[in-house]
């Protein structure tokens, strides 16, 4: 497996738990690897500052105000939309019986919104899957 990793300076500060965020990043990079059978492909970790209004009119509160983001890609098995739709859901899991409790990207979701910011997936079956964690910087702006 190649990693590659994309880290840009940020400009400010997120107020957050440090040990919950690490908890998110270690639970999307262990499911990028598993999506990658194998280990075969690409993990791509990547950070950076972006307003919110990035992503207007994909689901996200768009605010104008700017994000520090981390992306976790792959280039795995990928999913399709109906299955996208049901990843946040508590104890819904694509792995096999016994390895996967279903937790993981709830328990994801429920620690960025506790930190005031939302998750964005983008998946292609056959091609990868993208992750974006947004959090709010605590001043709002970065220069």
């Amino acid at each position: 497996m190649q990693v590659v990793e994309n880290l840009q300076p940020v400009a400010g500060a997120v107020v957050a738990d440090r040990t919950q965020i690490h908890a998110a990043l270690l639970n999307l990079v262990s499911n990028a690897v598993d999506a990658m059978d194998g280990g075969i492909g690409t993990l791509r970790v990547s950070l950076g500052a972006r307003p919110s209004t990035e992503v207007a009119g994909q689901g996200a509160a768009i605010d104008g105000q700017i994000y520090a983001v981390i992306e976790v890609a792959d280039t795995g098995t990928g999913m399709d939309e109906k299955t996208v739709a049901r990843m946040f859901d508590p104890f819904f899991t694509t792995k096999p019986t016994g390895k996967g409790t279903g937790l993981g990207l709830s328990i994801v979701h429920g620690i960025v919104s506790k930190h005031g910011g939302f998750v964005q997936m983008q998946s292609t079956p056959g091609q990868g899957t993208t992750v974006a964690i947004w959090l709010p910087l605590a001043d709002g702006e970065a220069s």
